[in-house]
């Protein structure tokens, strides 16, 4: 009985071990793809600003 009660104690570590790095991956990947979006944000910014300075300038 013991021998199973452990069994299982170790499969339930081992379960909330990979919970924890998921979890870890998850707020990584998210975090990781929130500042991408905001360099491409930042990216399209310029280029909107760019192409008005190009029409404006030869106008």
């Amino acid at each position: 009985m013991l021998a199973v009660g452990s069994w299982q104690l170790a499969v339930v570590i081992g379960h909330w071990a990979l919970g924890i790095g998921h979890w870890a991956l998850g707020i990584g990947y998210g975090i990781g793809h929130w500042a991408l979006g905001i360099g491409h944000w930042t990216l399209s910014v310029v280029e909107v600003c760019q192409s008005i300075w190009q029409i404006t300038k030869n106008q």
